[in-house]
């Protein structure tokens, strides 16, 4: 596309190469303990509110192995009038916001 009389074309460099400058990476949050019957309540509340899910009518926290990343895992039980792809859909969507914030109590 030509330009028009005086119009300033600006180059900018990037010097991609060489070592990547040093900065340190934030520490992350501590997850809040909560729960399973809490985190159950949050998590189907939260399913609820995604397209498509609003009659949502069940759904599981799962523990998980002591030595995984994160200490639970959520699935839709009963979706009620809802799609089960969608439902699942949301429930995975819930899942990854919710692991960032919370942490089952331990027994």
């Amino acid at each position: 596309m030509p330009f028009e009389s005086g119009t300033r074309v600006v180059l900018v460099l990037l010097d991609i190469g060489g070592a990547a400058p040093n900065y340190r990476r934030a520490s992350p949050m501590p997850k809040i303990p909560i729960s399973i019957q809490e985190l159950q309540r949050r998590a189907l509340l939260e399913v609820r509110k995604q397209p498509g899910c609003h009659n949502v009518q069940q759904i599981a926290i799962n523990r998980v192995a002591k030595h995984a990343e994160h200490n639970w895992s959520l699935c839709v039980l009963v979706a009620g009038a809802a799609d089960a792809n969608t439902a699942a859909r949301a429930a995975v969507h819930v899942q990854t916001i919710l692991r960032r914030d919370y942490e089952l109590l331990t027994d």
